[in-house]
């Protein structure tokens, strides 16, 4: 009950020095949908989240609206892993000296965590969440309860997201099978049963999550709505855009012009000006200019050049460090059936960072939980030999007293650099937030207009994982984004300009260019009359949003 309470004042302490902040706009997007900020009233289709979750979470804002249930979600995601990782660890250790230590690896856990708690985000939320299901797995004692808190733990980070839980069963599952197979006890029969025992539950787990998916998103708009989404997400998150002279034989067989193009590439798509056929041909065009075979030899040397030379707000060294501590441990303390894990895992990271590398996504909502799940999945294997091991006379204790103090060394000097760089990533949130809020209440007190805000003008806009104030009904819609075409979003947009569509107002942020930023020549072009500058709204945080008036009735 103690360890709970320090639990909880380390998040209090984290939130009212730093804040919880989310790390991208996706997350902020989410919060409006659930919430019916962007759709009108609380909705479960936010598309990379699985339907099933979703929709819960939407019904609590139906039910509670004054709470950032989503935000709120994700906190408590972090704290029951934390709490989890404290229980487990802890009743493994058999003296006060051993629960000191345990305790202090919980504490390291925390400081290389902390930028991924302070800039919170789902992908990295779920990865974290799939790892502790190993960790649990591979340090409980109780073979029902491990297995409980297994499935628990991945099923929550597969309906949260399915690709980060999914990315982290290659390294997981090694490290399990592997153990299981270099027991001592039992023949390769019961062992194998053993080490297979996690299939059908992440069998179960992907059967929820394919009835999750087909309850929230079936019917031909939603099929529609899919294969814009896989060919948008190829241009914007894989190959790139096409510059508008490379593309514009094939724009013009769409009739797409110039404008609607530089519209569609930075957010702006309203009724779908741009056909899915040809977005997805644009898509074929930007995979196969930057298609190339694949390289073995090339992709294991940039692998290894990523591992000794990118930095990850130090968590490659403290990653370093424990694969150190775990081969010295096999080999100075004759550990060898601890190669077939280590050995497994090494595949395994390889496998999936060699995948990541190949695609060029390494953002760190998905390279910091992949390294931290090396580190402490290598640091439960550890953990585990110490406390089964029967000849703990020797340099058992010693070493791992080494250990630990070194590694705790790298944890508080990664925990350090994370701590800054996630309050310098953060800084201005708050006051970016205000100003959001302040165009709010400009947008809701002319009620009797219909506003769009540029997409981009907020693209920088996170929030708070506890705010409250912006997720509500408001007199606006955003320009667009990868909500933008589906059949909830298009309904409601449709609902809110019914008798303004020639007759409606355009925010954007003031970056000098006036009538030439593309969300003012793209509307110009699509109401066919130039615009009118009818006010400008000077926010807190010094920014300064111009307000266009399109009137097509002119």
């Amino acid at each position: 009950m103690i360890l709970t309470g320090i639990l909880f004042l380390f998040f209090i302490l984290i939130w009212k020095s730093v804040g919880i902040y989310f790390e991208t706009n996706d997350d902020k997007f989410i919060a409006e949908i659930l919430s019916g900020a962007v759709t009108g009233e609380p909705d479960g289709h936010v598309v990379y989240m699985n339907y099933l979750l979703s929709y819960l979470l939407s019904l609590l804002y139906q039910i509670w609206p004054g709470v950032s249930w989503y935000g709120v979600f994700l906190v408590l995601c972090h704290f029951l892993m934390y709490l989890a990782l404290l229980q487990t660890i802890y009743n493994r250790s058999e003296c006060f000296m051993e629960q000191i230590i345990m305790v202090g690896l919980v504490g390291c856990y925390g400081l290389t965590h902390i930028y991924m708690l302070i800039a919170i985000q789902y992908t990295s939320t779920a990865a974290l969440m799939a790892t502790m299901g190993y960790i649990c797995l591979l340090l409980m004692k109780n073979d029902r309860r491990k297995q409980v808190f297994f499935f628990g733990f991945e099923l929550i980070a597969f309906l949260l997201r399915p690709q980060a839980m999914l990315m982290v069963q290659p390294i997981g599952a090694m490290a399990w099978m592997g153990t299981c197979l270099a027991e001592k006890t039992g023949n390769i029969k019961k062992k194998g049963k053993r080490a297979t025992r996690i299939l059908p539950a992440i069998g179960v787990i992907l059967i929820v999550g394919y009835a999750g998916t087909l309850a929230g998103y079936h019917g031909e708009e939603w099929k529609e709505y899919k294969e814009f989404k896989n060919a948008r997400t190829s241009l914007f998150d894989y190959y790139g855009n096409p510059d508008y002279n490379e593309v514009k034989v094939l724009l013009d067989q769409h009739n797409v012009t110039e404008n609607e193009y530089a519209a569609f590439c930075n957010q702006a798509m309203i009724d779908g000006d741009i056909n899915i056929e040809c977005i997805k041909m644009l898509a074929e065009f930007a995979e196969e200019r930057q298609r190339r075979s694949i390289n073995v030899r090339a992709l294991l040397e940039q692998i290894a050049e990523n591992y000794s030379q990118t930095d990850y707000m130090g968590l490659k060294q403290v990653a370093g460090i424990a694969w150190w501590a775990a081969l010295l441990w096999t080999v100075l303390l004759r550990r060898w059936y601890l190669a077939l894990p280590l050995t497994g895992m090494a595949l395994g990271r390889t496998v999936i960072w060699g995948y990541l590398l190949y695609g060029g996504r390494l953002p760190f909502r998905v390279t910091l939980p992949l390294y931290s799940c090396e580190i402490f999945i290598l640091v439960s294997l550890l953990i585990l030999d110490y406390t089964e091991s029967k000849k703990q006379a020797g340099m058992e204790k010693p070493l791992g007293f080494l250990f630990c103090f070194v590694f705790l060394l790298f944890c508080i000097w990664t925990g350090k650099k994370q701590y800054y760089g996630g309050k310098e990533a953060k800084l201005w949130q708050s006051a970016y937030m205000e100003g959001l809020v302040e165009v709010q209440e400009y947008c809701n007190r002319n009620f009797e207009k219909r506003y769009l805000l540029d997409t981009m003008s907020f693209y920088y806009y996170t929030g708070s994982a506890f705010e409250t104030r912006i997720y509500k009904k408001n007199n606006y819609m955003y320009s667009g984004g990868w909500f933008t075409n589906t059949p909830i979003r298009r309904r409601y947009l449709q609902e809110y300009f019914s008798g303004y569509e020639d007759d409606f107002y355009l925010i954007v942020y003031d970056d000098g260019s006036r009538e030439e930023y593309y969300a003012v020549k793209y509307f110009s072009e699509k109401a066919g009359v130039p615009p009118t500058l009818v006010d400008e709204i000077t926010v807190s945080h010094g920014g300064v949003y111009l307000v266009w008036h399109f009137d097509g009735q002119q």
